[in-house]
C-alpha cells in the first residue's frame, strides 16, 4: 500500500511513455501493412504520448516540440499533396515528431526516410 503512495521518478514514466509508444507504433505499422490505413486513433495516442513525455522533461520541451512537430506536419502534408507519402505517414510524422526532443527531430526523419528506403527496395524485390 505504502508503495502505491510513492510517485514514480520522471524518468521512469517517460520510459513508460515510450514502452507504450512503441507498441502504438507497432500496432500502426501492423494495421498499414495489412490494410494500408492507419488509424488516426492511433495517431492521437502516439501524440499525447509524445507530449506527455514532452511534459514530464519540463523546462519548456512542450514549448519548443510543438512548433516543430508542427513544422514536420507542414512538410509531410507538402509530400502527401505531391503523392510521396500517405495521409497516415503525414499524421504518424508529426505525431513521432513529439516523441523525441526537437533537435533530434531532424536525424528521425533521416532514420525514417533511410528504413522507408528500405522498405520500397524489399517491395521491388531488390
Amino acid at each position: 500500500m505504502i508503495a502505491a503512495m510513492v510517485p514514480l521518478p520522471p524518468h521512469i514514466l517517460a520510459e513508460a511513455i515510450v514502452a507504450l509508444a512503441v507498441l502504438l507504433l507497432l500496432a500502426a505499422a501492423v494495421t498499414d501493412i495489412a490494410y494500408r490505413r492507419i488509424p488516426n486513433r492511433l495517431a492521437a495516442l502516439v501524440a499525447l504520448a509524445g507530449l506527455a513525455r514532452q511534459a514530464l522533461a519540463g523546462g519548456g520541451a512542450i514549448g519548443a516540440a510543438l512548433p516543430v512537430a508542427a513544422l514536420v506536419l507542414f512538410g509531410a502534408t507538402l509530400l502527401w499533396l505531391r503523392g510521396a507519402l500517405g495521409g497516415g505517414d503525414v499524421k504518424l510524422l508529426a505525431a513521432t515528431a513529439l516523441l523525441v526532443p526537437p533537435a533530434v527531430v531532424p536525424a528521425q526523419l533521416l532514420a525514417v526516410a533511410l528504413a522507408g528506403g528500405g522498405v520500397a527496395l524489399l517491395h521491388l524485390g531488390l
